[in-house]
């Protein structure tokens, strides 16, 4: 499996300037779940749902007060869609990063968050546990 098919491709860029109610507002419109704080086409963060629940527990602001660049991830690692799950969990790992940016050259192709490796992690062993209690049942008649 590769970074690619798990990243997350549908997220919205906006200005790093902009409010967190913006970026709540185009996540809704567009069904993203997260948000690229950019400054023209550079990205600098990744502002997610998950994020956005947090920043907003601990804020002492309305989310239209808050900058998307002051709640956002700015994850230092860069990801290629090519590369596997389990290097990019490792270096995720390694270099203490919850999110990193998926860049194909020098555009951005996603995100990839330990949440997503994490449940895909997860679907796949339940898969695994119906499968082999399929087998069992088969192998004793069907009891």
């Amino acid at each position: 499996m590769q970074v690619r098919d798990l990243m997350r491709t549908d997220c919205v860029m906006l200005d790093r300037e902009k409010s967190v109610q913006l970026a709540i507002k185009k996540m809704l419109i567009n069904d993203s779940s997260c948000v690229i704080a950019v400054d023209g086409n550079s990205p600098l963060g990744v502002l997610t749902r998950e994020r956005i629940l947090h920043v907003l527990y601990q804020a002492d602001e309305p989310p239209e007060n808050i900058r998307i660049m002051n709640a956002a991830h700015a994850p230092r690692l860069k990801l290629r869609p090519g590369m596997t799950i389990r290097k990019a969990a490792d270096e995720m790992g390694e270099n203490e990063q919850q999110v990193a940016f998926v860049m194909d050259g020098l555009e951005i192709a996603g995100i990839l968050t330990v949440y997503d490796i994490l449940s895909h992690h997860k679907l796949a062993i339940k898969r695994t546990d119906n499968t082999h209690r399929n087998k069992q049942k088969e192998w004793s008649g069907g009891a």
